[in-house]
């Protein structure tokens, strides 16, 4: 469904939840606990528990603000475990901690920065993913773009996760290592003679992630944000490396007015197959002030950015999903790739109407990022 506000266009779509077939990823809300034994936070009439009363239902109901409906539905062979903690909601869940690639892996920046390119060299952002979707089980096409941030990790838009009623489109694959959609293998020819990639590596997901609070009824759809657990670790290699996290900053918000920053991506969203090029393409955008942003969307809250905009740079070679890179200092001294912001809202009409891109903004998420990716690791 395509909609449109204050002249911004911009495609949605919700998230879905299968238990039917076993070859689906899981999706769900997030890991709990309820009487020492784990589980998932579920909609109540998706759990595998039959007959829930509403006294169980409200003891066991999971916290959330936009789903009403969430319980912990507990796995049907699960063993107890020992806890400390109580049942309630709030604390129901239990985090360990997780060990994300070091500076000296992610973000590598092998090449010199070309700030007004457009074609990617075949080794540029290595972390870009391409998300692959099934239509009634047979044909695989590709839709939005997600960023490798751990071996078993993506991260993308929640949107971008099709909507519980598509009953003929499912999210099942991640494609890594990437770069010209129509060719395998992947070369690139230079004056010193033709680069070539190893075969591109696809991976098939098994849970999905989305944020508690996502909705499609929220304006301008902030917390647009999802994690993808893949069923087995890529292989590291030039062509697939992750890219790095930025520090946590859930209340205070960096300043990133006026830096340039770049988008990379096929021109893919979650409706329209091969937006743009079967190349991986690029390009740079000037960041907002959020106030700035707000005059033209005032619905545009602290946990998003906003960039480009300008009608002498497209803003369109990003992937719905995508990331938005900045290329800083690290903590040995070099530089890094990180991850600012996950392509929300605008890609459709940026050329068009010289309207911003809203990203969702990493540094808010990355505490919430660290907490499901460590209750989801098994």
């Amino acid at each position: 469904m395509v909609t449109k506000s204050n002249g911004l266009f911009f495609v949605l779509v919700i998230v879905w939840i299968d238990s039917i077939a076993s070859a689906k990823p899981l999706i769900h809300y997030g890991r709990c606990l309820v009487d020492s034994k784990q589980g998932n936070c579920l909609p109540r009439s998706q759990c595998w528990q039959k007959d829930i009363s509403d006294n169980y239902f409200e003891r066991n109901k999971c916290s959330s603000v936009v789903h009403e409906d969430l319980m912990c539905c507990t796995h049907k062979t699960e063993s107890p475990i020992n806890t400390t903690s109580n049942n309630t909601a709030s604390n129901r869940y239990t985090s360990a901690p997780i060990k994300l690639p070091p500076s000296q892996v992610c973000g590598i920046a092998l090449l010199d920065r070309i700030v007004y390119g457009i074609q990617a060299d075949i080794r540029e952002y290595p972390w870009m993913a391409l998300l692959r979707y099934t239509f009634d089980d047979v044909e695989y096409t590709h839709g939005c773009g997600g960023s490798l941030i751990h071996e078993r990790w993506v991260l993308t838009a929640a949107h971008c996760v099709p909507r519980e009623d598509h009953t003929t489109k499912r999210l099942t694959q991640v494609r890594l290592g990437e770069w010209n959609q129509t060719s395998a293998p992947d070369c690139q020819q230079f004056r010193q003679g033709p680069i070539c990639a190893p075969a591109h590596q696809d991976v098939p997901i098994d849970r999905i992630i989305i944020h508690e609070l996502y909705s499609i009824y929220a304006p301008m759809y902030p917390n647009d944000i999802a994690l993808l657990r893949l069923e087995r670790a890529v292989t590291f290699s030039e062509y697939v490396l992750p890219i790095c996290l930025p520090a946590a900053n859930n209340q205070e918000t960096h300043e990133y007015t006026d830096h340039v920053m770049d988008i990379a991506g096929w021109g893919n969203t979650e409706t329209i197959r091969f937006g743009g090029s079967p190349l991986k393409r690029k390009t740079s955008l000037r960041v907002l002030s959020l106030a700035s942003c707000q005059r033209l969307f005032a619905d545009v809250v602290g946990s998003q950015i906003c960039a480009g905009g300008t009608t002498n740079a497209s803003s369109c070679h990003g992937d719905s999903g995508g990331p938005l890179m900045n290329l800083a200092k690290n903590s040995i001294g070099s530089t890094s790739y990180y991850l600012v912001g996950i392509v929300s809202l605008g890609t459709q009409s940026c050329a068009n109407h010289g309207l911003p891109v809203i990203f969702t903004r990493v540094e808010r998420f990355v505490n919430w990022i660290l907490h499901k990716m460590s209750t989801n690791m098994n």
